[in-house]
């Protein structure tokens, strides 16, 4: 493992601490007790303070080295790790959160291959699951505007239910730029059920 991914691991191990309380605060609201999946393993910022708090986590990566990396941190083990790629290999399991976090979003290298992907998620939550979608401005990576995101996630069936700017629940600010967006799947009538 080089110098980098050590120091990477070290970062997000301790972004996985900071803040667990309200991310954990933020899931009870939205999925309280619910099946989560991740798409794309991130640092852990999320899903590990939610699987020590109980909840079923399991996170998709078709990337063996991101995987060996989620693998390094404390409470990995509480995180079941899937090595596929969701594009071509359906689970089973529906979820009642289905997360999407920064990285996977700027990985995408069309608009066609963002929206695909929010109908992945769409595919792996339950009827009356939910897609937590956060988005925040990086240097040199493809940024999605909530307004974006709004009209990609309306394309794969969903509709907004709520904005803030980070899992704490400040409100949105747009000259900041960081979103965390809760989705649910759209009614006929446009509204979110």
């Amino acid at each position: 493992m080089s110098r980098h991914e050590l120091r990477a691991t070290a970062e997000d191990s301790h972004d996985a601490a900071h803040g667990a309380p309200e991310v954990i605060a933020f899931f009870m609201r939205w999925a309280p007790r619910s099946t989560v999946l991740e798409l794309g393993a991130s640092g852990g910022r999320v899903v590990l303070p939610l699987a020590a708090a109980g909840y079923e986590v399991s996170v998709v990566d078709a990337s063996e080295s991101a995987i060996r990396r989620f693998l390094m941190h404390p409470g990995a083990e509480r995180v079941h790790l899937l090595h596929a790629d969701l594009r071509r290999n359906v689970l089973e399991q529906l979820f009642g959160v289905v997360i999407l976090g920064p990285d996977i979003f700027a990985g995408c290298r069309t608009l066609r291959a963002q929206i695909d992907l929010l109908g992945v998620a769409v595919d792996h939550m339950t009827p009356d699951g939910v897609v937590i979608v956060e988005t925040m401005p990086s240097a040199g990576r493809n940024f999605l505007s909530p307004a974006e995101l709004d009209l990609m996630a309306q394309s794969a069936g969903l509709a907004l239910r709520y904005r803030s700017s980070d899992f704490d629940g400040a409100p949105f600010d747009a000259r900041n730029g960081k979103a965390v967006s809760v989705y649910r799947r759209r009614e006929r009538s446009g509204r979110p059920v």
